[in-house]
């Protein structure tokens, strides 16, 4: 797909350009965290060390962007950021509880369970 860049304002391709880029740590974000496919052998999986990074980059882009963006275009990366971020946080909860009970292992469970 082409986009028609050399046609746009300068201003208009920049904010087109920010928002893919937005969208890609967007992707990479959700892959990460097992709700899109990996496109390279096309399994889900969780990588939270990569999704944190992701979302990590997104923080930093609204604290560089802060007050230099249209606002449609900094209401997307503020709902984009929060919502990545939610969900990275309950992951790492559920990560967090996972490694808890393992620790401390279930009544009446044996490691062959």
């Amino acid at each position: 797909m082409e986009l028609p860049l050399k046609e746009l304002p300068e201003e208009k391709k920049h904010m087109l350009l920010f928002m893919m880029l937005l969208q890609q740590y967007e992707k990479i974000a959700s892959m990460n965290m097992g709700e899109l496919p990996n496109p390279v052998h096309n399994q889900k999986e969780v990588d939270l060390k990569s999704a944190r990074f992701a979302v990590d980059t997104l923080q930093m882009l609204r604290a560089y962007t802060s007050g230099n963006l249209n606002n449609d275009t900094s209401e997307y990366l503020e709902s984009l950021y929060t919502k990545l971020s939610g969900k990275l946080s309950t992951l790492v909860a559920e990560e967090e509880a996972k490694k808890a009970d393992s620790d401390i292992g279930f009544p009446g469970k044996t490691e062959e369970n």
